[in-house]
């Protein structure tokens, strides 16, 4: 309506000044009504020039006090200047983390997305040494909170907030030495700049602190989104994505030793550096090989950093492998063999680990049944005294998901085998069973578990069976996979190794329940 009656206007003005020109070109008018008719002729190019500001702008002039709301100015500087079909606002895609996006012109891009995740456990009593001769239950809570900003297609940044609580840890004022401190467990999990694409290769730089990237299926590399915090580390990540190929490499600083309540030196410092090369160029294929070098403080994870003699030095390792992985028709497999070298302290390190898996998804329409076995090595030190350190470390891995739900071993010194179902009634929906059995690789090292580690000091064990792990649960995922449900229950038996060392003899169970609302 008004940009009709703009139109009106020009058009009755354009009319007007041609009625007078012509009628003071016929009577031959004094100078004065040539100068009245000049002054209408600029009234009417600037209606013009404010009309055209207004449609270049694809909005209308703002209201002002004219009668129905109509305008009675047209001001250019009112005009909004960006045009809202130039907005979109959508769901975010799987890639994106779900949330909500904004798209705006020139390639701008605002993300939010949002995660609360909840989870009681229950635990039987643990097989550390001494033994505590107790069970215990508690609640997690996780609330995590991301911001994406592109400031085009090539630049930007992510921060990701992220709150982490265990229920009722915070003592409020009741007793101890935490008295009335319910100090906040906020902090910042992700604070990075990326570029995208410089120069148009298939390049991504990022820059600033970071969840660990997923590398290798996590066997070695993992953000470890099991637990309630997660990993991060701060430095820089490069991935290059030519045709048929996918590589990154990484430098990070792990532990700043000076950033410590009590202030270290530069020997309490970890850092990691790290290059991973995949060719997907096979269909359906993956060929990969990594190295990864570490460089952990003597004054940081003491066994790590001692050598036979008890004497602390820097650990310098690195770790260097190969991975494969494959489908053909209904079968998939997969393998991983990795050697650790490198040096602590006066001794020298030695060891390995592989991995092999078998297995075949089978489609009944809708319904999907996958079975898959598994044989996992890692290397034991049969000699602690001698100079070599034999014991595999695994870096950063994902165990609860490799090694049994109830987190009773890490990937050292460690002969294991498992059998997983699992079985889709619905797409939604997943129901599992897996079945795990361990030995240690040296009966001479120790039972390495999940934060703690059991010896055979007596040497009375005579058989290397450390048990079996029974692990059955489901996966439910509901409102456009917006709200997750992740529950089981799990139960190891003792085997031989157990029986015949420590307190600690009798099985163990555990269950949780996790619920994840992502927005």
């Amino acid at each position: 309506m008004r940009r009709t009656n703009t139109h009106w206007a020009c058009l009755g003005g354009a009319l007007l000044t041609f009625t007078v020109s012509g009628a003071f070109a016929q009577d031959g008018q004094a100078p004065e009504a040539q100068a009245e008719l000049e002054a209408l002729r600029d009234q009417v190019r600037q209606l013009n020039d404010r009309l055209e500001a207004v449609e270049g702008r694809g909005q209308s002039a703002t209201p002002g006090k004219g009668e129905a709301g109509e305008p009675d100015t047209l001001n250019p500087v009112d005009v909004a200047p960006v045009d809202s079909s130039d907005v979109v606002i959508r769901r975010g895609t799987k890639d994106e983390g779900l949330g909500l996006v904004i798209e705006l012109p020139d390639d701008m891009k605002l993300r939010f997305g949002a995660q609360i995740r909840w989870r009681g456990e229950y635990r039987g009593d643990r097989y550390a040494q001494p033994n505590g001769n107790s069970s215990t239950d508690f609640v997690l809570q996780r609330i995590r909170m991301t911001f994406d900003y592109d400031v085009s297609a090539r630049l930007g940044a992510r921060v990701t907030i992220q709150d982490s609580r265990l229920w009722g840890d915070k003592l409020d004022g009741f007793v101890g030495a935490r008295l009335a401190s319910d100090q906040s467990e906020l902090f910042i999990r992700e604070g990075y700049g990326v570029v995208r694409e410089p120069f148009d290769l298939p390049l991504e730089i990022r820059v600033g602190r970071m969840a660990v990237p997923q590398l290798g299926d996590q066997r070695l590399i993992s953000d470890l989104d099991w637990s309630n915090v997660g990993r991060s580390f701060d430095g820089a990540m490069v991935t290059l994505r030519p045709k048929g190929w996918w590589m990154t490499a990484f430098a990070t600083n792990i532990r700043e030793g000076a950033a410590l309540p009590i202030p270290g030196d530069e020997n309490d410092d970890v850092w990691m550096f790290g290059a991973y090369v995949s060719n997907r160029m096979v269909e359906n294929h993956e060929f990969d090989a990594f190295i990864y070098w570490r460089r952990v403080g003597d004054n940081k994870l003491g066994a790590l950093t001692t050598d036979s003699k008890g004497d602390r030095g820097a650990r310098k390792d690195y770790t260097a492998g190969m991975r494969f992985k494959g489908e053909a028709g209904p079968l998939f497999y997969n393998g991983m063999f990795a050697y650790q070298f490198g040096q602590v302290a006066g001794d020298t390190i030695s060891a390995w680990a592989t991995a092999v898996q078998l297995g075949a998804v089978f489609k009944f329409g809708e319904q999907k049944l996958k079975v898959s076995s598994e044989a996992a090595w890692a290397s034991g030190d049969p000699d602690s005294s001698d100079g070599r350190i034999e014991t595999f470390d695994p870096l950063l891995p994902f165990a609860h998901f490799y090694n049994g739900q109830q987190d009773l071993f890490a990937w050292r010194n460690l002969y294991s085998a498992n059998f997983k179902l699992a079985f889709w009634p619905v797409e939604s929906l997943s129901l599992h069973s897996d079945l795990h059995w361990f030995w240690l690789n040296r009966r001479d090292d120790k039972w390495y578990g999940v934060g703690f580690t059991r010896t055979d000091t007596a040497k009375a064990a005579d058989d290397s069976n450390v048990g079996a792990e029974v692990d059955l649960y489901f996966k439910w995922k509901v409102f456009k996979e917006r709200l997750a449900f992740w529950g089981g229950y799990s139960h190891f038996f003792p085997g031989e190794y157990i029986r015949d060392t420590g307190s600690k003899t009798s099985d163990q169970s555990w269950a949780f329940l996790q619920a994840t609302l992502s927005f």
